[in-house]
């Protein structure tokens, strides 16, 4: 009986169930299966307190039982809106997205009740056509006498190829049931004519047409196609012509054109095959070709001339919907409108495409354009679900929830969730259109709360992260996505695949590529695969440089990427494995490997060689972009590049000091936007570089103000705020950044100056070594791969080549070279030898120890030197007595008449020597330094030497230089050392005061300055002497690691009276009254790895006069002395000359020769020269650690009356830390 039942609830005959159910009762009324059949059909008819009270007696006598009724009861509870969705995108032919609703409904499993449509429904998703086609088969197992489930089990059959016949004879045996319903018997006969109309039309389809004619024998469709089946083409060519249809529906276009060509070769009639041909044409986008065709195939077959026209019009339309969604997914918003408006006017009843005018307006911020489109169709169509999506979407998004509520009750199944999920892509949109990374990511935080389980919100927010340097937060965004791969997603599965090949995480890669179903390997996803590829093909790159580039250009010729996203991951991992010349090599094989690059290859490729600052190349490529229809990200992009080339000029020439022409290199981007950042943080840079630094912090707080997350501004503002004294506002600002971006390297160099401003130099040396490491993490590969060198116990150059390749990372070292030279303690070893030109005193040679040891005290610089010096003179030459006579009291003692032996001038030919140890204590702080200290202990004289420098900077690269100082004057051992004979004499010091305006950079500068000495030693006569000069000096080459400077140099000074001898009272120093210089030098710098050197040379003229001058300036007695034994030496050369014009045999004067006796005199004789001076110089530095340098200096030069050559060597040793 309750067979019976079931058997007439099925066919919906419920009078005959009631009565069997009845009987049923009275026989068994506590039988769990009566009461199980009672009620589901109370719960059919709505009778929930009847249902109820039946499930309590089950779930008391047999739980199993119970179960099965709690389950269809349940079913009968569903969501009528969501069901009706699901049924209404069923009806519609979206069977795909109907089973995620009702996958929604029954996360379970669908209840009884629901179950056959569901199952319907899911056979009838291509995807998922098997699994519905499975439940369809376990119900008719369950139950054969469902009748409803055998129909829609056999119908199922008939929708593929395979099954087609089986579900065909199926469905001919249900249409011999005689207890069908008239409904049922309907459906079978309506599934069984529509899978005869699948079959093709060929003699092979005509015992199905019989079988269903046997049934229906005056059905004129079945007959009519019989018909056609027995005069149709030969088995083969329908064949072919079915091939062709298959071929055509799997897009394979040229194969369906060969098929359906072939069968017209034989039968050009077959109006099938030149429909097919038509539909060909159609998709190749020849319409005139494809018009022709079609209207032909309706010519030959005007009963089917319907489905020909209507698929000419339906492709047109659906070809014109495509362009139109694929120019909106690109961004092209101009072409999609226009193409809408052309649409609209030949069709104007689309309000599909009205609808798609008002959501562009919606996607470009024109709401108001937007809700007066939507409001239009609503007003003709109040039932236009996507106009009532679309305007809900956009009220909830202004406020006006009230209103967006209750259009989105008018939408069947939608409700708060579909609000929330409008937010959330309104979000979305304001996201991509927000100007800096901060505001994005904002939006994006707020569009993941509207929809937590988006998971392409959710790395939008990832990435907009990365962007602002914050990847913690970034990895914590997508950690529900990284850490439970096994229960994800499709789309979740992807959205992580595409987050970490973004962070390089290779390893998480392999795992999620692993978990991805095969079918959901996009193109997108595949590029990851790819990259993945080539990640471990880099990673087996040779090691030798020729072998390396060998391999790489293979790579470039065999590697297809249209995107230029394989081709960029390669050069980036090159650049992060420190080979930044195999990268741009690799790219550019890429190139002509590649003669016609995609504008997604170009705007790629520009990128990289713009990180690598190959401008050139860079901005070749976007030349290529001139005229070019770009999308929405494309032009970001192309925005991008063309900033970052104009920002590198920019700053290429500030370096140079040309911020006029930095300025226009600017200029266009200013122009086309404002308040673009990298712009403006190029600009702040040239206001910095001109000391105009109330415009900068006035630009840099404007970018901080519009963007609180931009670390560059923040960083740059910390600055600013530490160089004007604001402690507490760089310190505030510094901290905020720390905690906003703790692993970013720009916060620990924030933190790194605020230290620095505090006087902490080890804190901040500390910092600097924090940012330095965060900064290598960054340009250096992560995956465990050896980054350099493929011997890891191979010396390295402490990351000197990464810091030339990029400029955080040299900013970074220069940071730490200057706060270690400011704060950190130091010592210096610097051996040193002086060779001077010359006979007698006037020739110097001079060899020096000198030891420095520094210290920071408070916010300055405290410092002791220590400079063993040993000097010594040239040897007089009696051929040249004057030299003699010059020296000491030779002139008295030694005079050529009355004396005659040259035994006295034993002292005055002698060489002279002294030694000592010199000592200085300094300090500095700012644009202040003074110093206090002596000449060499053990001299014959020692001299307190000292003196203050002052250098304040007075206006924009201009500094008044000002020196108050008393230093010794080495020119000689007389000058430095003093002289002991009869008393002592000499150590000379220079008492002098001078100023000087200095103007200009690196770049460009010039000084011009005057100052006069008061000179003074021991015993000897004092002086006066005056100086002026000016010049400058022009950089005419920089490419970052070598400069070229070229300039000119004019100097004049002049002393009172002559000291340029050293007789007792003599200063023994080159004191010309007149001396000018006019010097060209060319000056040449560079580094590389460890090394810094420079060279130079330097050319010109000079002109110096001497008056004449008495010997013995302060001993009158000796004065008058000498003066008579010149008299008498006079008076001698002049009896010999007269002796040997009267050809006397006797010499007069005792035999001394004439030209002895014409050197004799009692003053210096006044002396002019003129001519070229010159000279070169050159210098070196080795890093041997970053704590150890050593180096070296060599001068030659022709100045004055001498030649000079001077060498030295340094060693230089700080106590920072660093390494």
């Amino acid at each position: 009986m309750l067979k019976q039942t079931r058997y007439w609830l099925d066919r919906n005959q419920y009078d005959r169930a009631a009565e069997t159910l009845a009987q049923a009762r009275q026989i068994a009324p506590q039988n769990p299966d009566v009461l199980e059949v009672e009620g589901e059909w109370a719960s059919q008819k709505g009778d929930v307190e009847a249902s109820e009270k039946i499930l309590k007696t089950l779930q008391r006598i047999n739980p199993e039982t119970a179960q099965k009724l709690d389950s269809v009861m349940r079913g009968s509870l569903v969501s009528g809106p969501l069901l009706d969705e699901a049924r209404t995108l069923a009806r519609s032919g979206n069977a795909t997205e109907a089973v995620r609703i009702y996958k929604r409904l029954f996360p379970n499993g669908p209840p009884d009740g629901y179950a056959l449509e569901y199952y319907q429904v899911m056979a009838a998703a291509k995807p998922l056509r098997n699994a519905g086609i499975a439940g369809l088969r376990s119900l008719v197992r369950t139950n054969r006498n469902n009748i409803a489930a055998q129909i829609g089990y056999a119908e199922s059959l008939t929708w593929s190829e395979e099954t087609r016949s089986e579900g065909m004879e199926r469905l001919q045996r249900l249409a011999g049931v005689s207890a069908l319903s008239g409904e049922q018997r309907a459906s079978v006969i309506r599934a069984w004519r529509t899978a005869l109309y699948w079959l093709p039309v060929t003699s092979r389809s005509i015992p199905f047409y019989d079988a269903f004619l046997s049934v229906l024998p005056q059905d004129r469709d079945v007959l009519e196609r019989r018909s056609r089946a027995e005069h149709a083409p030969s088995e083969e060519s329908a064949q072919i012509r079915t091939e062709g249809f298959q071929a055509l529906d799997h897009a394979n276009l040229q194969q369906a054109e060969r098929d359906f060509n072939n069968v017209l070769l034989t039968h050009p009639d077959d109006a099938d095959a030149v429909g097919g041909l038509g539909l060909v044409r159609l998709r190749q986008g020849r319409s005139d070709e494809a018009t022709t065709l079609l209207n032909r195939a309706s010519q030959l077959n005007p009963a089917e001339a319907a489905r020909w026209a209507q698929a000419l019009a339906g492709s047109k339309l659906a070809g014109t919907y495509h362009r139109i969604d694929s120019l909106i997914a690109a961004g092209r918003y101009a072409e999609a409108r226009q193409l809408t408006v052309d649409t609209l006017e030949l069709a104007p009843d689309q309000t599909a495409l009205k609808v798609k005018l008002a959501d562009m307006d919606r996607r470009q911020g024109r709401m108001a354009e937007a809700e007066r489109g939507y409001r239009s169709v609503l007003a003709s169509e109040p039932g236009n679900i996507a106009a009532l999506q679309g305007l809900s979407g956009l009220l909830a998004s202004d406020g006006r929830v009230t209103e967006a509520q209750a259009l989105a009750r008018r939408i069947p199944g939608m409700g708060n969730r579909f609000l929330h999920d409008m937010r959330a892509a309104d979000l979305q949109a304001e996201a991509s259109r927000a100007d800096n990374a901060g505001e994005r990511v904002t939006l994006l935080t707020s569009a993941l709360s509207e929809k937590p389980d988006d998971p392409w919100i959710r790395l939008h927010l990832a990435q907009a992260l990365l962007q602002s340097s914050r990847p913690q937060e970034a990895q914590e965004v997508m950690e529900p996505l990284l850490s439970t791969a096994g229960h994800l997603t499709v789309e979740q599965l992807q959205a992580a695949l595409f987050f970490s090949s973004q962070v390089n995480d290779f390893d998480r890669i392999r795992q999620l590529l692993r978990t991805l179903p095969a079918h959901a390997h996009t193109p997108s996803i595949r590029e990851v695969e790819m990259r993945l590829e080539d990640h471990d093909r880099i990673a087996t790159l040779p090691s030798d440089d020729t072998d390396a580039r060998f391999y790489v250009r293979r790579l470039a010729d065999t590697m297809t990427d249209p995107t230029g996203v394989r081709g960029t991951g390669v050069a980036n991992q090159l650049i992060g494995a420190g080979k930044s010349a195999l990268a741009v090599f690799f790219l550019r094989s890429l190139m002509s490997s590649s003669p016609h690059l995609t504008t997604q290859q170009r705007l790629s490729y520009a990128g990289s060689f713009l990180s690598l600052r190959k401008t050139d190349e860079a901005r070749h490529l976007m030349e290529g972009l001139v005229g070019a229809q770009l999308t929405s990200e494309e032009e970001r992009e192309r925005h991008d590049i063309t900033t970052g080339l104009a920002v590198t000029r920019s700053d290429q020439l500030n370096a140079k000091g040309d911020q006029a022409e930095a300025y226009e290199a600017l200029r266009p981007v200013l122009t086309e936007n404002p308040s673009d950042t990298s712009a403006r943080m190029a600009l702040v840079r040239l206001y910095e570089a001109r000391q105009e630094t109330a415009k900068a912090d006035e630009i840099i707080r404007a970018v901080v103000n519009r963007d609180p997350d931009d670390l560059e501004a923040r960083l740059a503002l910390v600055r600013l705020e530490a160089q004007a004294g604001q402690k507490d506002e760089a310190r505030a600002n510094a901290d905020a950044l720390k905690e906003q971006a703790p692993s970013d390297p720009r916060a620990w160099i924030a933190a790194a100056r605020v230290a620095e401003m505090d006087g902490n130099w080890r804190e901040s040396l500390e910092d600097l070594l924090q940012a330095r490491e965060l900064r290598n993490a960054q340009v250096r590969r992560t995956d465990g791969y050896l980054a350099e060198d493929v011997n890891p116990f191979r010396q390295q150059e402490h990351g000197k080549s990464e810091m030339e390749q990029d400029p955080m990372l040299s900013g970074i070292q220069e940071d730490e070279s200057r706060v270690s030279q400011t704060y950190a303690p130091t010592v210096d070893l610097t051996p040193g030898f002086l060779g001077r030109s010359g006979t007698g005193l006037t020739k110097l040679s001079r060899a020096d120890l000198k030891m420095e040891g520094a210290m920071t005290v408070g916010s300055g610089r405290l410092g002791i030197i220590l400079d063993p010096t040993v000097l010594a003179s040239g040897t007089g030459n009696l051929d040249y007595r004057e030299g003699l006579w010059q020296t000491g009291t030779t002139a008295v003692t030694c005079a050529p008449y009355p004396v005659t032996s040259s035994a006295c001038y034993s002292d005055a030919i002698r060489r002279r020597s002294a030694y000592g140890v010199g000592t200085n204590l300094y300090y500095s702080l700012g644009w202040f330094k003074g110093d206090i200290g002596t000449s060499p202990l053990g001299f014959a004289v020692t001299n307190i030497l000292g003196g203050i420098e002052l250098t304040p900077r007075i206006a924009p690269n201009l500094t008044f230089h000002t020196t108050l100082e008393r230093r010794a004057i080495t020119d000689s051992v007389l000058s430095y050392a003093g002289m002991r004979g009869e008393g002592t004499w000499g150590g000379v010091t220079r008492n002098r005061a001078h100023a000087q305006f200095e103007y200009g950079d690196d770049a460009f500068s010039l000084y011009a300055g005057g100052g006069g000495s008061y000179i003074y030693g021991r015993n000897t006569q004092s002086n006066v002497s005056y100086e002026a000069g000016g010049g400058g000096s022009l950089r005419i080459y920089d490419d970052g690691m070598n400069k070229v400077h070229v300039g000119a140099d004019v100097d004049w000074f002049g002393y009172n009276n002559n000291q340029f001898l050293y007789t007792p009272g003599n200063g023994g120093y080159f004191s010309p009254q007149s001396f000018f210089s006019l010097t060209i030098p060319v000056r040449y710098a560079g580094h590389k790895g460890l090394w810094d050197w420079a060279a130079s040379g330097f050319g010109g003229f000079q002109a110096y006069h001497q008056r004449s001058t008495l010997l013995f300036p302060l001993n009158s007695s000796y004065q008058q002395q000498a003066a008579a034994y010149y008299a008498a030496a006079q008076s001698c050369a002049l009896q010999q000359t007269l002796a040997a014009a009267d050809g006397s045999t006797t010499t007069p004067c005792a035999g001394v020769s004439t030209s002895v006796l014409n050197q004799y005199s009692d003053r210096d004789p006044a002396k002019s020269s003129s001519g070229i001076s010159g000279g070169i110089e050159a210098l070196f530095y080795y890093h041997i650690t970053p704590d150890l340098k050593i180096g070296g200096h060599f001068l030659y030069q022709k100045s004055g009356p001498w030649n000079q050559t001077d060498v030295n060597l340094s060693v230089h040793y700080d106590f920072s830390g660093v390494h």
